[in-house]
C-alpha cells in the first residue's frame, strides 16, 4: 500500500504546478459538491473546518509558477473554496448557519494549534539512529517543523480569517437582497473577490510589516505578497463561476421542497 501511494506521489510531481493546481481545485469543488450533497449544511460545516485547518499546512509550501516571478503558497484554492462554502450556506440556509460554520472554522484552526502544541511538548522516545524506534524521533522532528507555529503567524492568520469571512458573508447577503435572491454566481464572485483582498491585506500587513517584519521592498510586498495571491483567488473565483450556477439549478428547488 504505502509502495503505491509514494508511486502516486512521485507521479503526480511529473506534473507542472498548474497541472496540480486544476487537480486540486476539481477535488475540492466534488468534495464540496458531495458532502453538500449527502449531509446538506453540516456537510459545508465539515468541509470549511477541514479545508481551513488543511490550507493553513498546505500554506507552508511553497510552489513555482509559471507566471509568478516569486515561490507562492499553497492553500489559495482550499481558502477560496471554503469561502465559497460560506456562500452556499448563507444563500441555502441563511446568515446563521454560516455565521456558524465561520467560528466552526475558527475553532479548528485554533484546536489544531493547541493539541499539536501538546503533542509537540509531549517528550519523545531516546532512540538510536538505525534502528526502527528511530521513526518516531523522526517523525516528531517532522511535524515539529509542520506544526510548530509561530504565534504572530497564527494571530495574524486568525484574525485575517475571521474578517475575511464575515465580509464574505456580509457583501454576499448584502447582494442578495439588493438582487432579489438573483445572480448566485455573480454574487458569489463579488464577496469572494473583495473578501479575498481584505483577507490578504490583513494578513500580510500583520504577518509580514508588524508581528514578523521582513526585509522586503513595498513594491515586492504588495504585488507579490498581497496582489500575488489575490489574482490566483481571481482565477479560482471566475472557475467557481459555473459551479455555483449548477448548483443554484440543481439543489436550490430541491431544497425550497424540503
Amino acid at each position: 500500500m504505502n509502495e503505491c501511494i509514494s508511486h502516486l506521489i512521485e507521479t503526480l510531481q511529473t506534473f507542472p504546478a498548474e497541472i496540480m493546481g486544476v487537480i486540486t481545485y476539481l477535488t475540492a469543488l466534488g468534495i464540496l459538491f458531495l458532502l453538500h450533497q449527502f449531509f446538506e449544511k453540516e456537510g459545508l460545516y465539515l468541509f470549511i473546518v477541514l479545508a481551513v485547518v488543511i490550507a493553513n499546512i498546505q500554506s507552508l509550501k511553497a510552489i513555482e509558477i509559471s507566471f509568478f516571478n516569486s515561490p507562492v503558497a499553497m492553500g489559495t484554492i482550499l481558502f477560496t473554496s471554503a469561502l465559497l462554502a460560506t456562500d452556499l450556506l448563507a444563500e441555502f440556509y441563511g446568515r446563521r448557519y454560516a455565521t456558524k460554520a465561520i467560528w466552526l472554522g475558527f475553532a479548528g484552526m485554533l484546536m489544531m494549534s493547541v493539541f499539536m502544541i501538546l503533542t509537540l511538548g509531549t517528550k519523545t522516545i531516546s532512540a538510536d539512529p538505525g534502528t526502527e524506534l528511530y521513526r518516531y524521533v523522526e517523525t516528531h522532528q517532522a511535524m515539529a517543523v509542520l506544526f510548530m507555529p509561530a504565534p504572530a503567524l497564527l494571530l495574524a492568520s486568525l484574525i485575517a480569517y475571521l474578517a475575511g469571512q464575515y465580509i464574505d458573508m456580509s457583501v454576499f447577503l448584502w447582494l442578495k437582497k439588493r438582487t432579489n435572491n438573483r445572480f448566485l454566481s455573480a454574487r458569489t464572485l463579488v464577496a469572494t473577490l473583495f473578501s479575498a483582498l481584505i483577507d490578504n491585506c490583513i494578513f500580510s500587513i500583520l504577518a509580514w510589516r508588524i508581528f514578523y517584519p521582513l526585509a522586503i521592498d513595498l513594491k515586492t510586498f504588495i504585488f507579490t505578497y498581497i496582489l500575488g495571491t489575490f489574482s490566483l483567488r481571481v482565477l479560482i473565483s471566475l472557475a467557481n463561476m459555473p459551479f455555483t450556477y449548477f448548483l443554484a439549478r440543481y439543489k436550490a428547488p430541491t431544497l425550497q421542497t424540503t
